[in-house]
């Protein structure tokens, strides 16, 4: 029940309280309706015995009389149900009983009003005594069982229908009440880190979806403040750190030029050059990922044919690849026509292919192929190499991450993450379609027609 959405949790909580309520109203009315009929008979009952005995009087104590008709007219009179009766006299001797009675029972009650099931038949026993007579009167009780039966049966007739009510009231409550909650999480999914300004709707309400949105904008509004302050942070480090590193590495150039270096000097120069270039690139890309960030970053489309471009970066991948003893293969159309920026592109593809080779398996392969749908290209870059172990294959895409079993490779963890930015800047993406061990396969889309030039 925990994985239900809240209205169907909201009908099934009123549809069970409704169920409870009922069986207990009707518990209680069907005891009620059986305890009041009970003590109505056992009025009745009291009642005609107690006249006659008081009719008993009246005519003298004549013990003759108690066999007189008047027994008929006051214990049974026409149109009632079935009834028991027994007089006995002060020595105990039976003075009268009906027809439906044959000889003296042994299994009459004392005083009072009981149950007794007479003849098969459950009745409503009395016995009054007075004046020297016992008399022991019971009533058939069979009416009031089937006036209780029959209400038992209306109730549960009506229950399917009373607890179909309490489900559909139930959900068009859930409806009503989470409709403010439906509109917060509707405009709550719409905020991302490029509008953290934008604002939920108030409810107009002081109650608890007016609160909750109220902490929801308060903290958009921290989040904006703290994400601003990250990306102007990242940005001027980035810009601050580019002039002395450009200075650093025209120094460690002039050195190499000189003719005067002992070969240590210039293999420990060499080495310093390619962390510079290494420490550059880092550089560059968090400027160019701030200035996305903050919806500064611009891309020149041309519409263009891509293939060229793609051939020049396999042919750079093969370059790259041949000290690993890596394979390159390429499976590219004659022509592919897409707008792009043909910079950011040939970085989008590069990057990947720097990962397809430095992930890979000695003497391992790396395949290329280019395609095209009605509205997307796809390329796909893929290479021999371990599986990816991440249950959540976009960690891939988060900055600077690096999985574990690929720690020891170099890299800064930018590269998967500026690929997927760039790529969806041009309308388009990159994902992780395959990795099982044997093959690793990441694929770009990129729409057909052109878009905006703003990322």
């Amino acid at each position: 029940m925990k994985k239900l959405p809240l209205g169907i949790k909201i009908s099934i909580w009123s549809a069970l309280v409704v169920a409870v309520a009922m069986g207990v109203l009707g518990a209680f009315t069907l005891l009620f309706l059986e305890h009041r009929k009970t003590e109505t008979f056992d009025e009745r009952l009291r009642q005609t015995c107690e006249h006659y005995i008081d009719q008993f009087v009246l005519h003298g104590s004549d013990l003759a009389w108690v066999e007189s008709h008047e027994i008929v007219e006051i214990f049974h009179p026409a149109g009632t149900p079935e009834r028991f009766l027994e007089i006995t006299g002060p020595d105990g001797s039976i003075l009268y009983h009906t027809e439906n009675l044959t000889g003296k029972r042994s299994d009459w009650p004392g005083a009072g009003n009981h149950h007794l099931v007479v003849n098969g038949i459950p009745t409503r026993v009395a016995v009054v005594s007075g004046s020297g007579l016992t008399i022991r009167f019971a009533m058939d009780m069979r009416a009031i069982s089937e006036l209780t039966w029959d209400l038992a049966m209306a109730y549960l007739i009506a229950f399917p229908f009373v607890m179909a009510g309490a489900w559909f009231g139930g959900q068009l409550i859930a409806h009503k009440a989470l409709a403010p909650v439906r509109e917060v999480t509707a405009a709550a999914a719409q905020i991302t880190a490029l509008n953290l300004s934008r604002k939920l709707p108030s409810p107009g309400v002081d109650d608890e979806i007016g609160r909750l949105t109220t902490v929801l904008n308060e903290m958009f509004n921290r989040l904006e403040v703290s994400f601003r302050q990250a990306t102007r942070f990242s940005a001027d480090a980035s810009h601050e750190l580019k002039t002395p590193l450009t200075v650093l590495r025209s120094g460690i150039e002039d050195l190499l030029d000189s003719k005067n270096l002992p070969p240590s000097a210039q293999i420990a120069l060499a080495s310093l050059l390619e962390q510079t270039t290494f420490l550059g690139s880092i550089i560059e890309n968090l400027l160019l990922l701030s200035r996305m960030d903050a919806r500064q970053f611009k891309l020149d489309f041309v519409q263009q044919d891509i293939v060229e471009t793609l051939s020049a970066c396999v042919e750079d991948a093969r370059i790259m690849a041949e000290p690993y003893g890596l394979t390159v293969q390429s499976d590219l159309p004659a022509a592919l026509s897409v707008p792009v920026d043909r910079g950011r592109l040939t970085q989008i593809v590069l990057n990947l292919l720097d990962n397809a080779i430095k992930y890979n398996e000695p003497h391992g392969t790396v395949a290329v192929k280019a395609s095209s749908s009605d509205s997307f290209c796809r390329i796909t870059i893929a290479n021999t190499g371990s599986a990816n172990h991440e249950s959540n294959p976009n960690l891939l895409f988060e900055r600077f991450y690096r999985a574990e079993h690929v720690a020891e490779k170099p890299g800064t963890g930018l590269g998967l993450s500026l690929a997927r930015e760039l790529a969806r800047a041009h309308g388009g993406d990159v994902v992780l379609v395959r990795s099982d061990g044997k093959w690793t396969e990441f694929a770009l889309t990129l729409p057909l027609q052109a878009r905006q030039t703003v990322a």
